[in-house]
């Protein structure tokens, strides 16, 4: 009996302290004057080459099925003003489903915020894709969220759209 007490306390210490298999991972993240929104683990920051450049925050941690990436693309000043609010969102939507080799399905025009945007699918052999563009004056925003094929929906992508704000 004395050598099962410590091994069920050191169970109860692990249950205590481990996380639990779907516990919550989330927690809010902010680049102060751009935007806040929830998502697992801690993302990474690089900045992808391009014309304008884009900053890129990736998280796979937390979530084993899925990763989620956050696009920020800030165009010169005032140059979004002679283009579509449609037309960016359209040329957003088929670059990223380009970029995956596949078509977007789905898509939906959203306003939230004040904001236009979209949310679409993409589907790829490997993967399905759940994106939200949203325009915020110069920015585009990017939000995606991919799953492993065939892991069905989980609320993963609508916790983290919905969290998405802009200040």
């Amino acid at each position: 009996m004395a050598c099962r007490l410590p091994f069920v306390t050191l169970l109860l210490v692990l249950a205590w302290t481990l996380p639990a298999r779907g516990e919550d991972t989330w927690k809010v993240f902010q680049v102060p004057g751009q935007f806040q929104v929830e998502i697992p683990g801690e993302p990474t920051h690089s900045t992808l080459s391009g014309d304008p450049p884009t900053e890129s925050w990736v998280s796979d941690s937390g979530e084993p099925l899925h990763g989620f990436e956050i696009l920020l693309t800030e165009h010169p000043r005032g140059s979004l003003r002679d283009v579509s609010e449609d037309g960016v969102l359209i040329a957003t939507m088929q670059g990223r489903a380009r970029a995956l080799g596949g078509q977007p399905t789905r898509t939906r025009r959203i306003m939230s915020q004040r904001l236009p945007g979209c949310t679409f699918r993409v589907l790829t052999e490997d993967a399905d894709w759940d994106f939200m563009v949203r325009i915020s004056e110069d920015r585009v925003y990017t939000l995606s969220v991919s799953s492993m094929k065939g892991e069905g929906e989980d609320g993963s992508a609508e916790r983290f759209f919905n969290s998405f704000h802009v200040p």
